[in-house]
């Protein structure tokens, strides 16, 4: 699924350029044991290359943590 969320500089382009996001599957390797999570890709509209909105990698670390304790079935420590 594709959701257009904006503008961002395409490094390919070399222009602001609209971008949309996807999910795609990452592996990760923690603590010695391979997880597969779903994390948020945002892509060039024009040329389809990867771009890195403000925003990205803190939602995709959020995204990893909640997924490793689901699949570890942690419970969330109080705040």
């Amino acid at each position: 699924m594709i959701v257009n969320k904006g503008k961002d500089f395409c490094t390919r382009c070399r222009r602001e350029r609209p971008y949309g996001l996807r999910i795609k599957e990452t592996k990760k390797t923690i603590r010695d044991k391979e997880y597969l999570f779903k994390t948020t890709a945002a892509y060039c509209e024009e040329c389809g290359g990867e771009v890195s909105p403000p925003g990205l990698i803190d939602l995709n670390i959020r995204e990893i943590i909640e997924q490793h304790r689901t699949q570890e079935e942690q419970p969330r420590k109080p705040k």
